[in-house]
Protein backbone atom coordinates (compact mmCIF):
# COMPACT_ATOMS: atom_id res chain seq x y z
CA UNK A 1 0.00 0.00 0.00
CA UNK A 2 1.51 3.45 -0.78
CA UNK A 3 -0.21 7.05 0.26
CA UNK A 4 0.52 10.10 1.19
CA UNK A 5 0.55 12.24 4.22
CA UNK A 6 -0.76 15.99 4.62
CA UNK A 7 1.53 17.51 7.62
CA UNK A 8 0.23 20.85 9.27
CA UNK A 9 1.51 22.32 12.10
CA UNK A 10 0.93 25.87 14.49
CA UNK A 11 -2.60 26.64 12.59
CA UNK A 12 -3.77 28.74 15.71
CA UNK A 13 -7.23 28.71 15.00
CA UNK A 14 -7.36 30.96 17.99
CA UNK A 15 -5.75 33.72 16.15
CA UNK A 16 -7.93 33.55 12.90
CA UNK A 17 -10.81 35.39 11.66
CA UNK A 18 -14.28 33.67 11.16
CA UNK A 19 -13.50 33.98 7.52
CA UNK A 20 -10.25 31.78 7.94
CA UNK A 21 -11.34 29.64 9.59
CA UNK A 22 -14.07 28.23 7.34
CA UNK A 23 -11.06 29.04 4.50
CA UNK A 24 -8.99 26.46 6.49
CA UNK A 25 -12.08 23.99 6.91
CA UNK A 26 -12.99 23.74 2.84
CA UNK A 27 -8.89 23.75 2.34
CA UNK A 28 -8.76 20.48 4.92
CA UNK A 29 -12.35 19.18 3.28
CA UNK A 30 -10.96 19.21 -0.30
CA UNK A 31 -7.70 17.76 1.05
CA UNK A 32 -6.53 14.16 -1.28
CA UNK A 33 -4.39 12.90 1.24
CA UNK A 34 -4.93 9.42 2.59
CA UNK A 35 -4.24 10.86 6.31
CA UNK A 36 -3.04 13.86 7.93
CA UNK A 37 -0.37 14.79 10.76
CA UNK A 38 -0.50 18.23 13.12
CA UNK A 39 2.38 19.04 15.03
CA UNK A 40 0.77 21.02 18.06
CA UNK A 41 -0.66 24.45 18.35
CA UNK A 42 -3.87 24.20 17.22
CA UNK A 43 -5.28 26.77 19.33
CA UNK A 44 -5.74 27.29 23.29
CA UNK A 45 -7.04 25.35 25.73
CA UNK A 46 -10.41 23.57 25.31
CA UNK A 47 -10.86 25.32 21.79
CA UNK A 48 -8.53 23.16 20.79
CA UNK A 49 -10.57 19.77 21.22
CA UNK A 50 -13.17 21.80 19.44
CA UNK A 51 -11.00 22.32 16.50
CA UNK A 52 -9.76 18.89 16.80
CA UNK A 53 -13.02 17.55 16.54
CA UNK A 54 -13.92 20.07 12.91
CA UNK A 55 -10.93 19.04 11.09
CA UNK A 56 -12.06 15.48 11.77
CA UNK A 57 -15.79 16.02 10.79
CA UNK A 58 -14.57 17.38 7.26
CA UNK A 59 -11.45 15.34 6.55
CA UNK A 60 -12.62 11.73 7.38
CA UNK A 61 -9.76 10.10 7.16
CA UNK A 62 -7.03 9.38 9.79
CA UNK A 63 -6.28 12.19 11.57
CA UNK A 64 -2.62 12.08 14.22
CA UNK A 65 -1.62 14.97 16.42
CA UNK A 66 0.42 15.90 19.10
CA UNK A 67 -0.20 18.52 21.31
CA UNK A 68 2.18 21.74 21.25
CA UNK A 69 2.41 24.27 24.45
CA UNK A 70 -0.22 27.41 23.15
CA UNK A 71 -3.04 23.79 23.38
CA UNK A 72 -2.57 23.84 27.21
CA UNK A 73 -3.33 27.62 27.97
CA UNK A 74 -5.84 27.69 30.39
CA UNK A 75 -5.76 24.20 31.65
CA UNK A 76 -3.31 21.97 33.22
CA UNK A 77 -0.77 19.52 31.12
CA UNK A 78 -2.49 16.06 32.67
CA UNK A 79 -6.46 17.61 31.98
CA UNK A 80 -5.87 18.30 28.91
CA UNK A 81 -3.57 15.25 27.66
CA UNK A 82 -6.73 13.43 29.63
CA UNK A 83 -9.26 15.08 27.62
CA UNK A 84 -7.46 14.87 23.95
CA UNK A 85 -7.48 10.98 24.68
CA UNK A 86 -11.44 11.11 25.39
CA UNK A 87 -12.13 12.98 22.46
CA UNK A 88 -10.12 10.05 20.43
CA UNK A 89 -12.45 7.75 21.92
CA UNK A 90 -15.31 9.12 21.13
CA UNK A 91 -13.87 10.18 17.77
CA UNK A 92 -12.90 7.29 15.34
CA UNK A 93 -10.54 8.73 13.12
CA UNK A 94 -8.95 10.76 15.48
CA UNK A 95 -5.57 9.89 17.41
CA UNK A 96 -3.31 11.21 19.72
CA UNK A 97 0.37 10.06 19.33
CA UNK A 98 1.68 10.69 22.93
CA UNK A 99 -0.82 8.07 24.02
CA UNK A 100 -0.27 5.80 21.31
CA UNK A 101 2.46 3.15 20.51
CA UNK A 102 3.81 2.12 16.86
CA UNK A 103 0.96 3.00 13.58
CA UNK A 104 1.90 1.47 10.76
CA UNK A 105 0.85 3.50 7.41
CA UNK A 106 2.29 0.57 5.18
CA UNK A 107 4.54 -2.46 5.80
CA UNK A 108 7.09 -0.27 5.18
CA UNK A 109 6.21 3.42 7.28
CA UNK A 110 5.32 3.85 10.79
CA UNK A 111 4.34 6.24 12.57
CA UNK A 112 5.26 7.88 16.32
CA UNK A 113 5.15 10.81 18.16
CA UNK A 114 4.57 12.62 21.42
CA UNK A 115 3.98 16.47 21.95
CA UNK A 116 7.97 16.95 23.26
CA UNK A 117 8.72 20.40 25.43
CA UNK A 118 11.74 22.65 25.17
CA UNK A 119 13.66 21.18 27.88
CA UNK A 120 16.38 23.95 28.83
CA UNK A 121 19.04 21.74 28.01
CA UNK A 122 20.33 23.50 24.90
CA UNK A 123 21.73 27.58 24.72
CA UNK A 124 21.85 29.64 28.05
CA UNK A 125 19.07 28.72 30.42
CA UNK A 126 20.43 30.37 33.40
CA UNK A 127 21.20 33.53 31.48
CA UNK A 128 18.09 33.87 29.16
CA UNK A 129 16.09 36.85 29.67
CA UNK A 130 13.07 35.56 27.86
CA UNK A 131 10.00 34.34 29.26
CA UNK A 132 7.38 32.94 27.21
CA UNK A 133 3.63 33.55 27.97
CA UNK A 134 3.59 29.29 28.34
CA UNK A 135 4.64 30.74 32.15
CA UNK A 136 1.69 32.44 32.69
CA UNK A 137 -0.86 30.59 30.97
CA UNK A 138 -0.08 27.04 31.93
CA UNK A 139 -0.84 25.44 35.29
CA UNK A 140 1.94 23.18 35.64
CA UNK A 141 4.28 26.20 34.69
CA UNK A 142 2.69 29.00 36.56
CA UNK A 143 3.08 27.22 39.70
CA UNK A 144 7.45 27.19 39.21
CA UNK A 145 7.76 30.47 37.00
CA UNK A 146 9.58 31.98 39.77
CA UNK A 147 12.23 29.89 40.71
CA UNK A 148 14.62 29.40 37.63
CA UNK A 149 15.86 25.92 38.69
CA UNK A 150 12.15 24.75 39.60
CA UNK A 151 11.33 25.25 36.29
CA UNK A 152 14.04 24.12 34.51
CA UNK A 153 13.47 20.74 36.58
CA UNK A 154 10.05 20.81 35.29
CA UNK A 155 10.56 21.78 32.16
CA UNK A 156 13.12 18.87 32.04
CA UNK A 157 11.22 16.12 33.56
CA UNK A 158 8.42 17.39 30.34
CA UNK A 159 11.31 16.69 27.87
CA UNK A 160 12.28 13.83 29.65
CA UNK A 161 8.62 11.87 28.91
CA UNK A 162 9.15 12.59 25.41
CA UNK A 163 12.04 10.59 25.01
CA UNK A 164 11.15 7.70 27.35
CA UNK A 165 8.07 7.56 25.14
CA UNK A 166 10.67 7.56 22.26
CA UNK A 167 12.97 5.18 23.94
CA UNK A 168 10.00 2.61 23.36
CA UNK A 169 8.35 2.73 20.67
CA UNK A 170 11.16 3.81 18.16
CA UNK A 171 12.67 -0.28 18.65
CA UNK A 172 9.29 -1.36 17.67
CA UNK A 173 8.67 0.65 15.08
CA UNK A 174 12.60 0.45 13.45
CA UNK A 175 12.58 -3.36 13.46
CA UNK A 176 9.67 -3.65 11.57
CA UNK A 177 9.58 -0.63 9.14
CA UNK A 178 12.31 0.60 6.95
CA UNK A 179 11.19 4.37 7.73
CA UNK A 180 10.04 5.86 10.70
CA UNK A 181 7.86 9.29 10.65
CA UNK A 182 8.51 10.49 13.94
CA UNK A 183 6.20 13.48 14.67
CA UNK A 184 6.88 16.04 17.53
CA UNK A 185 6.43 19.94 18.31
CA UNK A 186 9.63 20.99 19.92
CA UNK A 187 12.43 20.34 17.58
CA UNK A 188 14.78 18.11 18.98
CA UNK A 189 18.11 19.17 17.64
CA UNK A 190 19.21 23.15 17.57
CA UNK A 191 20.20 22.96 14.11
CA UNK A 192 16.48 21.99 13.44
CA UNK A 193 15.12 25.34 15.65
CA UNK A 194 14.50 27.77 12.93
CA UNK A 195 13.60 31.21 13.38
CA UNK A 196 13.52 33.82 10.45
CA UNK A 197 15.71 32.02 8.28
CA UNK A 198 18.59 31.38 11.34
CA UNK A 199 18.80 29.05 14.23
CA UNK A 200 17.64 29.99 17.24
CA UNK A 201 19.59 32.51 19.53
CA UNK A 202 20.86 31.02 22.64
CA UNK A 203 18.38 33.07 24.49
CA UNK A 204 15.38 31.72 23.14
CA UNK A 205 17.07 27.81 22.52
CA UNK A 206 15.96 26.50 26.22
CA UNK A 207 12.83 26.53 25.35
CA UNK A 208 13.27 26.08 21.45
CA UNK A 209 14.62 22.57 21.61
CA UNK A 210 13.87 19.23 23.19
CA UNK A 211 17.15 18.20 23.18
CA UNK A 212 16.63 14.90 25.20
CA UNK A 213 14.50 13.48 22.28
CA UNK A 214 17.39 14.61 19.75
CA UNK A 215 19.75 12.04 21.90
CA UNK A 216 17.26 9.33 21.79
CA UNK A 217 16.96 9.97 17.79
CA UNK A 218 20.58 9.93 17.23
CA UNK A 219 21.15 6.33 19.58
CA UNK A 220 18.35 5.01 17.61
CA UNK A 221 19.42 5.96 14.10
CA UNK A 222 23.03 4.89 14.68
CA UNK A 223 21.50 1.77 15.89
CA UNK A 224 19.45 0.93 13.21
CA UNK A 225 21.77 2.31 10.58
CA UNK A 226 20.00 0.52 7.33
CA UNK A 227 16.45 2.37 8.32
CA UNK A 228 15.77 5.87 7.76
CA UNK A 229 13.94 7.98 10.78
CA UNK A 230 12.41 11.36 9.29
CA UNK A 231 11.34 14.18 11.99
CA UNK A 232 7.95 16.29 11.44
CA UNK A 233 8.17 19.44 13.63
CA UNK A 234 7.05 23.25 14.45
CA UNK A 235 7.04 25.17 17.20
CA UNK A 236 9.75 27.83 16.54
CA UNK A 237 7.94 29.28 13.36
CA UNK A 238 10.40 29.24 10.99
CA UNK A 239 11.22 26.46 8.30
CA UNK A 240 14.18 24.43 7.50
CA UNK A 241 15.81 20.47 6.73
CA UNK A 242 18.79 19.38 8.58
CA UNK A 243 20.04 16.36 8.06
CA UNK A 244 21.68 15.05 11.33
CA UNK A 245 22.69 11.67 10.50
CA UNK A 246 22.59 10.23 7.14
CA UNK A 247 19.93 7.97 7.79
CA UNK A 248 18.24 11.00 10.26
CA UNK A 249 16.29 13.76 9.03
CA UNK A 250 14.22 16.62 10.38
CA UNK A 251 11.51 19.12 8.88
CA UNK A 252 10.76 22.10 10.42
CA UNK A 253 7.63 23.62 9.61
CA UNK A 254 6.61 27.64 9.65
CA UNK A 255 3.65 28.62 10.25
CA UNK A 256 3.02 32.57 9.27
CA UNK A 257 0.69 34.10 11.63
CA UNK A 258 -3.40 34.09 10.63
CA UNK A 259 -2.21 32.26 7.60
CA UNK A 260 -2.02 28.76 8.58
CA UNK A 261 -1.33 26.06 5.80
CA UNK A 262 -1.09 22.79 4.88
CA UNK A 263 3.63 22.24 5.17
CA UNK A 264 3.59 19.83 2.91
CA UNK A 265 3.10 16.20 2.03
CA UNK A 266 5.22 12.81 2.72
CA UNK A 267 4.59 10.26 0.79
CA UNK A 268 4.71 6.54 1.62
CA UNK A 269 5.06 3.12 0.18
Amino acid sequence: MSGTVAWWTDPHFELLSEVQRKQVLDAWSEASADCGIITGDISHGSSTLSWLRQLAAVFPRPIYFVLGNHDFYGTSIVRQRDAARKLCDEVANLTYLTSSDVISLSSDTALVGHDGWGDMREGDWEGTGVRPPDLDAIEDLIEVAGDRHGLCRRLRQLGDEAAEHFDKVLPEALEQHKRVIVATHVPPFREASWYDGENSTPAWLPFFCCRIVGEVLIEMAERYPDREVSVLCGHCHGTGEVGIRENLHVRTGGAEPCSPQVQGTVGFV
